[in-house]
C-alpha cells in the first residue's frame, strides 16, 4: 500500500517529445541591379510649314476679235495687274466677295489657294488698272463686293449686273460674231456662246459659254484646276 492516500495511483509522468525545429533555408543573396543607362533626349524635329493647296492656276488672255468694217481696231483690256475674282455659284445665283479676288501678274497669270469645294463663276475687272489712284479700286469694290448676280434669265441678269444709278451705258456683248447691247444678244448667231459681257461704267467683264451659262470652274478637294480665260471685253465707245 502506498502512503499517498486512498484511491490514488502513482505512476511515471509522460514527458512530451520535443518538436523538430525547422532548419532555416538559405536566403539568396540579392543580385546586383544594373544601373539604368541615360536615355538620350530626343532632338526637336522642325515642323514643316504647310504649303497652301493650289486650287486654281489660270491666265487671263486677250480673245481674238475681228476689226469691224469701217471701224478702228478694237481696244483690248490691259490684262496685267487686273483683278480676277470668283463668285460661288449656287443654283442660278452667286454672290461676289472681295476676299475671293487676286491680281494678275505681268503675263496675266493668277492663282487661287485652298478654295472650298464648289462651282465658281469667274469675273474680271475690265480697264480698271488704267485708271489713276486707289480711289477707282475702292469705288469698284463699293459696287461689286457682296453683289448677288442672277443667271436665271437675261432680264434678271441685266438687273443684277447694272448700277441703277448709272444707266448711261447698257451692258455690251462682244464676240467674234458680233457686238452690241446685251438686251439684243438674241440677234447674235450662236447666242451667248463664247461671248464676253462688259459693263463699262463699273469696269466689269464676264464670259459666257452658252445662253445664260457663265464661264465657271469647279474646285474639288486636293485637285488643282488649270484654266485660261479669254477676255472678250472691249471698249464699247470705239464701236459706236
Amino acid at each position: 500500500m502506498s502512503g499517498c492516500g486512498p484511491g490514488q495511483f502513482l505512476g511515471p509522468t509522460l514527458t512530451p517529445m520535443p518538436t523538430n525545429t525547422p532548419v532555416p533555408t538559405n536566403t539568396p543573396m540579392p543580385t546586383n541591379t544594373p544601373k539604368p543607362t541615360n536615355t538620350p533626349k530626343p532632338t526637336n524635329t522642325p515642323v514643316p510649314t504647310a504649303t497652301p493647296a493650289l486650287s486654281i492656276v489660270g491666265k487671263l488672255v486677250e480673245a481674238p476679235l475681228p476689226t469691224p468694217p469701217g471701224k478702228t481696231q478694237i481696244a483690248r483690256p490691259k490684262l496685267a495687274n487686273e483683278i480676277v475674282f470668283l463668285c460661288l455659284k449656287i443654283q442660278n445665283k452667286c454672290t461676289t466677295h472681295k476676299s475671293l479676288s487676286v491680281k494678275t501678274d505681268d503675263a496675266g497669270g493668277f492663282v487661287f489657294d485652298s478654295l472650298p469645294a464648289g462651282e465658281y463663276v469667274i469675273l474680271y475687272a475690265a480697264f480698271l488698272n488704267g485708271k489713276e489712284g486707289p480711289k477707282s479700286v475702292d469705288n469698284f469694290w463699293a459696287f461689286w463686293d457682296g453683289r448677288e448676280l442672277d443667271f436665271s434669265n437675261l432680264d434678271s441678269f441685266i438687273a443684277s449686273f447694272i448700277n441703277p444709278a448709272n444707266t448711261a451705258f447698257d451692258p455690251q456683248f462682244f464676240s467674234d460674231r458680233g457686238f452690241g447691247s446685251l438686251s439684243k444678244i438674241s440677234q447674235q448667231p450662236g447666242g451667248m456662246a463664247k461671248t464676253g459681257i462688259c459693263y463699262l461704267p463699273e469696269n466689269m467683264g464676264i464670259e459666257f459659254v452658252g445662253d445664260m451659262v457663265p464661264l465657271t470652274v469647279t474646285v474639288k478637294p486636293g485637285q488643282t484646276v488649270q484654266i485660261t480665260v479669254e477676255a472678250h471685253a472691249g471698249l464699247a465707245i470705239v464701236l459706236f
